[in-house]
């Protein structure tokens, strides 16, 4: 088979992967809000319920000017803004203009790989785009309604501009653009970014083509300026520059640590100890060119940055894996490069064979978790009672304010009045929670009813929160229920009696 076949087959490949992507885009697009719930996180919601109350209020206010709040990435949510401000959609098409969104920049970085792959005929960027786009991760996060598809497609662009634009001076103007919208995108960004910048000095150092480091430098500067920007945002507009959920899940961690993160970056360095092993004496040939030496240290170096980050992190989300997809892509590109070049270089077709390998596997597993599309296949079933919940308060006015821990979609379909209890988009949560009384939260703004499932009312649960205190659970007195899940218990709807 001629290389011209072999491209062509993995251009095949990569584009039935794709098909896949968009046919269960417009499966969710196309779903009642029932089941939408289901397959979008209840970030969602948070930023849905953000950008509709800015509109209306023309502050940063989740529950309807009750608080306000620093807790989320404001390029997402400044586009929703946008989008609802000139369309002033209903509920259930917000909702759908979000997932659309979200499918069109997904496909967009998509297609900008394939193109790319096809453009250079490089099989192997083919091939690596089809074993990402068919995992289970990116298909959710596909129609997320959160700021992965954003971040994303930032990433894709800032990663080709530095490859093919780096010794230009629009190249770099380009970085340091593409810099700042990813720190303003989601503000962790600027990791890759350093890691970028750390690669380009090491080969500076080691006497390269010192416009990688300048390139490098632009980008780096502008995910530094955007973090600025950030917290000035923040900070004008609450007086508090830092993000609120930031801060209160490192209270949550208390000084621990999130193990899981850090395994997955061990798994990433056993990963790479192959490299060596199927290269050989690769690097001696100087068959590796500086741009793909500097790329596969960056990935090194992110892959290993994000493990630490997140470490800190008690709830490690589907959508955190935006930024280390370039770590995953290049991980993939350099295990087909080694096994084409290095040791098993004889073997024409074993990088091919792996891959076809790689994707029957990746692409068998999503298919049997993913389809059909229905409850029995969802990522969080228990969501739907969320929906539930938000429309009966929608429909039956109580006589007091209402709380919730997991307040997104409850909040959202309500109207957008129910105050955030975890303190994620509630700035004025934290103060009360570091002094574990934020039972005495509730009672100082008078928030007569709380609504979430039985595990938020576990014992370390309301510890993290500062919702330990009995006088909590001693006055809690059911209303109502909206459904039963296996892991989640009960939703239900509780007042809070008077303290005895």
């Amino acid at each position: 088979m001629t290389e011209n076949r072999l491209l062509k087959f993995w251009a095949g490949i990569a584009l039935i992967a794709i098909l896949n992507l968009i046919i269960f885009d417009l499966i969710i697009l196309r779903a009642p809000d029932t089941l939408q719930v289901q397959y979008t996180p209840d970030d969602a919601y948070y930023y849905l319920s953000l950008a509709r109350n800015f509109v209306r209020f023309h502050n940063w206010t989740f529950d309807a000017g009750f608080s306000l709040t620093t807790g989320f990435h404001p390029l997402w949510a400044y586009v929703l803004v946008l989008f609802y401000g000139i369309f002033q959609p209903t509920t259930d098409g917000f909702v759908r203009i979000s997932l659309i969104l979200s499918s069109v920049l997904t496909l967009t970085s998509a297609l900008i790989l394939f193109w790319k792959g096809w453009k250079y005929q490089q099989p192997f960027i083919l091939a690596s785009l089809t074993a990402l786009i068919c995992t289970r991760n990116v298909l959710i996060n596909s129609v997320s309604g959160v700021e992965w598809p954003l971040v994303t497609l930032i990433i894709v662009l800032f990663c080709v501009t530095f490859i093919e634009k780096f010794s230009t001076r629009t190249g770099k103007i380009l970085l340091f653009i593409l810099g700042l919208l990813g720190s303003t995108a989601r503000a962790d960004f600027g990791l890759l970014a350093f890691s970028i910048f750390l690669s380009s000095l090491i080969l500076w150092k080691w006497g390269k083509n010192s416009e990688y480091l300048k390139a490098s430098a632009s980008g780096l500067m502008g995910a530094m300026i955007g973090v600025g920007i950030v917290f000035l945002h923040n900070y004008l507009f609450t007086g508090l520059a830092l993000q609120s959920s930031a801060l209160m899940k490192s209270h949550w961690m208390k000084g621990e640590i999130n193990f899981y993160p850090l395994f997955l970056g061990g798994v990433g360095l056993l990963f790479l100890l192959f490299i060596p092993i199927f290269s050989g004496n690769l690097m001696k040939k100087m068959q590796v060119s500086d741009m793909q030496y500097l790329l596969g240290l960056s990935a090194f170096f992110a892959w290993i940055g994000y493990s630490i980050f997140y470490s800190k992190n008690s709830d490690i989300q589907p959508w955190y894996s935006a930024n280390i997809l370039f770590s995953v892509f290049m991980f993939f590109c350099l295990l087909w490069y080694a096994i084409q070049h290095g040791r098993l270089a004889k073997y024409q077709f074993m990088p091919h064979i792996l891959f076809i390998g790689i994707f029957a596997v990746i692409f068998s597993r999503t298919f049997i978790k993913t389809y059909p599309v229905n409850e029995h296949s969802s990522e969080w079933i228990h969501q739907q009672a969320f929906l539930e919940a938000g429309k009966y308060l929608h429909d039956h006015s109580l006589d007091g304010k209402v709380g919730a821990w997991n307040a997104g979609i409850v909040n959202y379909y309500q109207g957008g009045e129910v105050v955030n209890l975890d303190g994620l988009v509630n700035n004025d949560i934290y103060a009360f929670a570091i002094k574990d009384s934020s039972f005495d939260y509730l009672q100082k703004e008078n928030i007569r009813y709380v609504i979430d499932f039985d595990v938020m009312f576990k014992d370390y649960v309301l510890k993290r929160s500062g919702y330990d205190d009995p006088r909590l659970t001693e006055s809690l007195m059911p209303i109502k229920s909206f459904g039963k899940y296996p892991v989640t218990g009960n939703l239900t709807l509780y007042e809070i009696g008077k303290i005895k």
